[in-house]
């Protein structure tokens, strides 16, 4: 058996090199992906409403509202939050979450990770209630928050499909969330 001739090889490895290059496979091994805090946001959407129940209390989250913080390279999420005793509804706040982007390899998507509460509005809640309301939000935040998918690749997308490794670099400008993808 004949072994090509190393000049061929290499025009072979050459050309194989450009044909990625032109189809969006960096020469670095990198892929960049630009989401939209629309799409962002319209994604969001289909996960809420989200409850999580308590002994005899349930809070109930609704209505997400993104942010891209671009200074810090943050997401902040501002939810309606309902709070119910038994059923009973006690009364709405308003509830601020921010937290940076972690990368699942395995389910191919992206998460909110460190998640922190910045802002609870409880003016329309019984005081009695703040304490348990204030712990309601605090699971809700570090135990559920992180486990909801903000991206997902899509599967179908010659681009996503290249870009499934691991997350490099994620960070925020002009009203989009850039998530450097790598090998």
């Amino acid at each position: 058996m004949s072994r090509a001739p190393s000049a061929l090889r290499h025009a072979v490895v050459v050309a194989c090199l450009g044909v990625a290059c032109l189809l969006g496979v960096s020469c670095a091994s990198k892929v960049t992906l630009k989401v939209s805090r629309a799409e962002l946001q319209e994604r969001l959407d289909k996960k809420f409403p989200i409850s999580k129940r308590k002994s005899v209390f349930e809070l109930k989250l609704s209505d997400p509202r993104l942010t891209l913080v671009e200074q810090a390279d943050l997401l902040q999420l501002a939810l309606s939050a309902e709070a119910f005793a038994l059923g009973t509804p006690l009364g709405r706040s308003e509830v601020t979450v921010q937290g940076g982007v972690h990368y699942d390899k395995e389910l191919k998507a992206f998460f909110l990770t460190d998640p922190h509460l910045t802002g609870l509005d409880v003016a329309h809640i019984p005081e009695r209630y703040h304490d348990k309301l204030r712990k309601s939000v605090d699971i809700v935040v570090h135990e559920i928050l992180p486990m909801i998918p903000i991206y997902k690749l899509d599967k179908s997308s010659f681009k996503h499909s290249l870009s499934r490794a691991f997350l490099r670099r994620a960070w925020v400008a002009d009203h989009a969330l850039y998530l450097e993808m790598g090998f």
